[in-house]
Protein backbone atom coordinates (compact mmCIF):
# COMPACT_ATOMS: atom_id res chain seq x y z
CA UNK A 1 0.00 0.00 0.00
CA UNK A 2 3.08 2.22 0.97
CA UNK A 3 4.40 1.83 -2.12
CA UNK A 4 0.89 2.26 -4.35
CA UNK A 5 1.09 5.55 -2.44
CA UNK A 6 4.79 6.65 -3.68
CA UNK A 7 4.18 5.41 -6.88
CA UNK A 8 1.18 8.03 -7.35
CA UNK A 9 3.39 10.60 -5.84
CA UNK A 10 5.81 9.84 -8.13
CA UNK A 11 3.77 9.52 -10.90
CA UNK A 12 1.88 13.09 -10.04
CA UNK A 13 4.98 14.92 -9.55
CA UNK A 14 6.29 13.64 -12.98
CA UNK A 15 3.09 14.84 -14.49
CA UNK A 16 3.13 18.43 -13.11
CA UNK A 17 7.14 18.57 -13.88
CA UNK A 18 6.15 17.59 -17.55
CA UNK A 19 3.32 19.94 -17.76
CA UNK A 20 5.72 22.89 -16.93
CA UNK A 21 7.99 22.32 -19.48
CA UNK A 22 5.61 21.46 -22.02
CA UNK A 23 4.40 24.70 -21.13
CA UNK A 24 7.30 26.37 -21.25
CA UNK A 25 8.35 24.86 -24.63
CA UNK A 26 4.69 26.16 -26.38
CA UNK A 27 5.93 29.85 -24.61
CA UNK A 28 9.36 29.64 -26.71
CA UNK A 29 7.57 28.54 -29.56
CA UNK A 30 5.72 31.15 -29.71
CA UNK A 31 7.86 33.55 -28.86
CA UNK A 32 10.68 32.28 -31.70
CA UNK A 33 7.93 31.64 -34.25
CA UNK A 34 8.13 34.99 -35.68
CA UNK A 35 12.24 34.90 -35.73
CA UNK A 36 12.03 30.79 -37.15
CA UNK A 37 9.25 32.22 -40.10
CA UNK A 38 11.51 35.09 -40.43
CA UNK A 39 14.68 33.29 -41.47
CA UNK A 40 12.87 30.40 -43.35
CA UNK A 41 11.36 32.99 -45.48
CA UNK A 42 14.62 34.52 -45.98
CA UNK A 43 16.66 31.20 -46.73
CA UNK A 44 13.97 30.68 -49.16
CA UNK A 45 14.06 33.74 -51.26
CA UNK A 46 17.81 33.18 -51.30
CA UNK A 47 17.68 29.36 -52.75
CA UNK A 48 14.77 30.94 -55.41
CA UNK A 49 16.92 33.94 -56.12
CA UNK A 50 14.36 36.03 -55.38
CA UNK A 51 15.51 38.26 -53.07
CA UNK A 52 12.68 40.57 -51.52
CA UNK A 53 14.99 43.35 -49.81
CA UNK A 54 12.19 45.53 -48.06
CA UNK A 55 11.18 42.08 -46.06
CA UNK A 56 14.96 41.20 -45.68
CA UNK A 57 15.94 44.54 -43.97
CA UNK A 58 12.29 45.09 -41.71
CA UNK A 59 13.21 42.65 -39.40
CA UNK A 60 16.78 43.21 -39.18
CA UNK A 61 16.27 46.70 -39.85
CA UNK A 62 15.51 47.31 -36.53
CA UNK A 63 18.84 46.60 -34.23
CA UNK A 64 20.29 49.72 -35.72
CA UNK A 65 17.78 51.46 -33.58
CA UNK A 66 19.44 50.30 -30.67
CA UNK A 67 22.46 52.60 -30.32
CA UNK A 68 24.27 50.48 -27.76
CA UNK A 69 26.41 48.25 -29.57
CA UNK A 70 27.54 45.97 -26.90
CA UNK A 71 23.84 45.35 -26.94
CA UNK A 72 23.16 45.03 -30.74
CA UNK A 73 26.09 42.52 -30.73
CA UNK A 74 24.80 40.54 -27.72
CA UNK A 75 21.35 40.19 -29.61
CA UNK A 76 22.55 39.09 -32.26
CA UNK A 77 25.12 37.10 -31.09
CA UNK A 78 22.02 35.54 -29.12
CA UNK A 79 19.51 34.49 -31.48
CA UNK A 80 22.34 33.00 -34.39
CA UNK A 81 24.59 31.48 -32.05
CA UNK A 82 24.10 31.10 -28.77
CA UNK A 83 20.72 29.89 -28.24
CA UNK A 84 21.42 27.13 -31.72
CA UNK A 85 24.38 26.15 -30.12
CA UNK A 86 22.11 25.50 -26.58
CA UNK A 87 20.03 23.28 -28.64
CA UNK A 88 22.35 21.14 -29.83
CA UNK A 89 24.47 21.08 -26.78
CA UNK A 90 21.47 19.82 -24.77
CA UNK A 91 20.48 17.50 -27.24
CA UNK A 92 23.77 15.63 -27.00
CA UNK A 93 24.16 15.96 -23.08
CA UNK A 94 20.45 14.42 -22.95
CA UNK A 95 21.17 11.27 -25.47
CA UNK A 96 24.76 10.91 -23.81
CA UNK A 97 22.98 10.35 -20.13
CA UNK A 98 20.79 7.97 -21.83
CA UNK A 99 23.09 6.05 -23.32
CA UNK A 100 25.43 6.18 -20.41
CA UNK A 101 22.62 5.02 -18.05
CA UNK A 102 21.27 2.12 -20.19
CA UNK A 103 24.92 1.07 -20.07
CA UNK A 104 26.40 1.58 -16.39
CA UNK A 105 23.07 1.24 -14.17
CA UNK A 106 19.96 0.30 -16.16
CA UNK A 107 22.26 -3.24 -18.02
CA UNK A 108 23.32 -4.18 -14.33
CA UNK A 109 20.68 -3.54 -12.15
CA UNK A 110 18.02 -5.61 -11.51
CA UNK A 111 14.26 -5.30 -12.52
CA UNK A 112 12.03 -5.88 -9.59
CA UNK A 113 8.67 -7.51 -9.55
CA UNK A 114 7.19 -3.73 -10.70
CA UNK A 115 9.73 -3.38 -13.27
CA UNK A 116 11.01 -0.98 -11.72
CA UNK A 117 15.08 -0.52 -11.42
CA UNK A 118 16.49 -2.11 -8.29
CA UNK A 119 19.34 0.25 -7.84
CA UNK A 120 19.59 0.16 -4.32
CA UNK A 121 21.07 -3.31 -4.90
CA UNK A 122 24.28 -2.47 -6.54
CA UNK A 123 25.02 0.83 -5.14
CA UNK A 124 28.23 -0.87 -3.77
CA UNK A 125 29.54 -0.69 -7.87
CA UNK A 126 31.81 1.90 -8.09
CA UNK A 127 30.23 2.24 -11.88
CA UNK A 128 26.91 2.43 -10.46
CA UNK A 129 27.78 4.81 -8.36
CA UNK A 130 30.25 6.83 -10.13
CA UNK A 131 26.91 7.46 -12.92
CA UNK A 132 24.34 8.33 -9.97
CA UNK A 133 27.02 11.26 -9.24
CA UNK A 134 27.72 12.10 -12.87
CA UNK A 135 24.07 11.70 -13.97
CA UNK A 136 22.67 14.32 -11.46
CA UNK A 137 25.88 16.48 -11.55
CA UNK A 138 24.97 16.67 -15.51
CA UNK A 139 21.75 17.50 -15.04
CA UNK A 140 22.41 20.66 -13.01
CA UNK A 141 24.95 22.05 -15.22
CA UNK A 142 22.57 21.61 -17.95
CA UNK A 143 19.91 23.51 -16.36
CA UNK A 144 22.43 26.48 -15.76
Amino acid sequence: MHEKRLEKDFLIGIRQDLRITADKLDADRLTFQHTLDYYDTIWKQIQENRIDKSYMDRASGNLRLIENQSLRLDITRMFTVTLPDREVSDRIIFQERRNQYITYIGAKTPIGANSNSQISGVLNDPAIRFQVMWQGALLVCSCL
